[in-house]
């Protein structure tokens, strides 16, 4: 039987940019690498500033005046042309809140979603840690850091964007709700636009990275991540339906 050091000398070292590519080309080596030295910070900045400038894109391409019709007609509420364009004056003085947000809320994400992984597979008998954990949860985003990257010339592309398009992230045609008919309804759409490329893409090397570093077995990695995967589109389905 191998000894942990000889185990350790057989893993090559993986730097923290090589990793970022890695976990695309070749997932089970590069999880092994970051189970004997995890680090996270190089890939949860890209998460970062690859959202933060999806949304610099996105953000002045939004027509706010329709934006605060459709949100006024859906809460059934009636107003003046001019309490419209107060709505609207004030909607656009705040509308890059959402942009600097990415900088606070994009890593609290990854946190909580590290903090979850890391509970539920502790209370599965793992000893995986915290680092360990969100070693492998910015990792295994890394093709929504794909998509977001190619989502960025089909928005530059684009004049205007509906609040819907801005809300549901479909600038790609990854998913079954691009495929979607036009009377197709809200919760629908939500529930279609979970169905993505990218989304099983991300499903595969979760599973595949808290498999190899939180040592648990492949179908108790896969379950874990599918559970919590359908209930964040329990969640976005919820909210189209309110």
């Amino acid at each position: 039987m191998n000894s942990p050091e000889q185990v350790e000398s057989a893993t090559p070292e993986v730097s923290a940019v090589q990793s970022i590519w890695g976990v695309l080309l070749a997932p089970e080596k590069t999880f092994r690498a970051l189970a004997l030295r995890p680090h996270w910070l190089p890939a949860l900045l890209l998460l970062v500033a690859a959202a933060l400038a999806l949304s610099v894109i996105v953000t002045p391409r939004l027509d706010m005046k329709q934006v605060m019709r459709d949100a006024i007609e859906d809460s059934g509420q009636e107003i003046s042309a001019a309490q419209l364009e107060q709505q609207v004056e004030i909607a656009e003085k705040f509308k890059w809140v959402g942009t600097a947000s990415q900088l606070v809320l994009q890593p609290a994400v990854y946190m909580l979603m590290a903090a979850i992984f890391l509970v539920v597979f502790r209370l599965m008998g793992s000893d995986i840690d915290f680092r360990h954990s969100l070693s492998v949860a910015v990792h295994g985003m890394m093709p929504f850091l794909l998509a977001t990257l190619l989502s960025i010339p089909v928005v530059m592309s684009r004049a205007e964007l509906s609040m819907e398009e801005v809300q549901s992230g479909g600038f790609l045609h990854s998913n079954l709700a691009s495929f979607a008919p036009e009377s197709a309804g809200k919760v629908l759409v939500a529930l279609l636009g979970s169905i993505d490329l990218f989304s099983i893409w991300t499903i595969a090397l979760l599973a595949i990275g808290y498999r190899v570093v939180g040592k648990v077995s492949k179908a108790a990695a896969l379950g874990v991540v599918i559970a919590l995967w359908a209930v964040v589109v329990a969640g976005k389905v919820g909210l189209a339906a309110l």
